[in-house]
């Protein structure tokens, strides 16, 4: 069962990971405060979705702390979605079942 993690290492920033209903107002599923060390995730989602969007924030984090600032939302939703079928996947196979996708 999905849990969100108190905090998150990105890079060389420990940032905390808490829930913010505000985010449901504004649209959004998540969000990295840069400066306060800190990621937003909407609460009342479904583990994966939190999953998903936790590791999507964390990709946000990655790329600004390595001065990335220009990049668009569909590609980190498509790079989030694989990591997470790549740890999936590494998992299955660390507890020797056989990986059919």
């Amino acid at each position: 069962m999905w849990k969100l993690p108190d905090s998150v290492d990105i890079g060389p920033i420990t940032y905390i990971t808490r829930y913010e209903p505000r985010l449901a107002d504004e649209g959004l599923m998540g969000r990295i405060l840069f400066l306060e060390s800190i990621i937003e995730i909407r609460p009342g989602m479904s583990d994966q979705l939190e999953e998903l969007t936790l590791v999507h924030e964390r990709l946000h984090g990655a790329l600004f702390h390595a001065g990335i600032r220009e990049h668009d939302e569909p590609t980190l939703d498509v790079i989030a979605g694989e990591v997470i079928r790549i740890l999936r996947a590494v998992k299955q196979w660390q507890v020797g079942e056989v990986l059919t996708t």
